[in-house]
């Protein structure tokens, strides 16, 4: 290693503008970045946390954590290994991360393509194709996990109607939430902006029927073209214990399990509601327990398959840098 101790200006901003592309709860983008002399650190933003859909910050710290996966990713294509120093100061809980630099001597064509990836991944609401994952692609995805410290549970057909229970039940709780409702219709299916989730993004409501696991919006406008039953692998990623700390790793771990999906060619879409409700994380946390792993949170839900046709659409919005990123030399 050798040369400065941090990326120039212009390397800090495109590995960020990559970073900022990670997928968080509604498009809510809850980080800001600091730039302290030689040091990046990652900060949750509580303003931007959802208190009806997620009151613990759960979602808001594992969003964040994707956030930092993807930087991490960015900057080792740009020539910078990062050496991540999570939860750094116990009075406050919502600095989540300092990163510090090495500059490398070469840069990996692995380190080149998950940056790709990372540019290319979409969420991906439609019904998958009825087919399964083909090898490696399955043990290519748990060991993206493991690398970021986090697990991948791939659920066999037997557990699938376990899930469906547990997804039917949070949409039936959320349904009674006005709260809840409200909030999702500020988030949703916003035509303009720099944040929120497009219609263009969302399917109709007859649509999203056709897909196991998914959250009903209410107000999409995407009907896939192939109306063929939803054959998505379904996963859970999960952790032993419930705090902070999981919650950031799990989302490393959701970035790495996407980005490694996206490379392989396949769509994935992270879901979220069944573990928004305690009633409905409780039915999914049983049905793990029949996998052997012993006692373990359901943190999210991923489904990845195959797709008729390409990406959907534009990207989803995201906002600019100059308002989350701050400290520029």
């Amino acid at each position: 290693m050798s040369g400065p101790s941090a990326p120039d200006r212009d390397t800090m901003r495109a590995a960020l503008d990559v970073a900022c592309r990670a997928p968080s709860l509604h498009n809510t983008q809850p980080w800001r970045w600091r730039l302290d002399g030689h040091s990046l650190h990652l900060h949750a933003d509580p303003a931007r946390m959802l208190p009806a859909t997620d009151p613990a910050g759960r979602q808001m710290v594992i969003s964040c954590g994707a956030a930092l996966q993807h930087a991490a990713v960015a900057f080792a294509a740009l020539g910078w290994h990062t050496v991540i120093h999570r939860l750094p100061d116990r009075s406050d809980p919502d600095h989540l991360a300092r990163v510090e630099f090495e500059q490398q001597d070469f840069i990996r064509a692995r380190d080149v393509a998950l940056a790709t990836s990372a540019v290319r991944r979409r969420t991906d609401r439609r019904p998958f194709l009825p087919c399964a994952l083909p090898d490696p692609v399955p043990h290519q995805l748990v060991t993206a996990a493991y690398r970021e410290r986090g697990e991948l549970l791939i659920l066999p057909p037997e557990l699938a109607s376990d899930l469906l229970v547990s997804s039917r039940l949070a949409d039936l709780e959320h349904e009674n939430d006005e709260d809840y409702r409200t909030e999702l219709a500020g988030w949703t299916g916003t035509q303009a902006g720099p944040d929120g989730v497009p219609a263009t993004a969302l399917l109709t409501p007859l649509a999203t029927r056709l897909v196991q696991v998914a959250r009903d919006f209410h107000r999409g406008e995407l009907t896939p073209t192939e109306h063929t039953p939803d054959g998505a692998t379904l996963t859970v990623l999960c952790t032993p214990s419930d705090d902070r700390a999981d919650w950031l790793r799990v989302g490393e771990a959701l970035s790495a399990v996407l980005l490694e999906a996206t490379g392989a060619g396949l769509a994935s879409c992270a879901v979220t509601h069944p573990t928004e409700i305690a009633e409905s994380r409780a039915v999914l946390e049983r049905a793990l327990l029949s996998l052997g792993v012993g006692s373990r949170h359901a943190q999210v839900v991923v489904r990845i398959g195959q797709v008729a046709g390409p990406l959907v659409g534009p990207r989803s919005p995201r906002r600019p840098l100059g308002e989350i990123a701050h400290g520029w030399r």
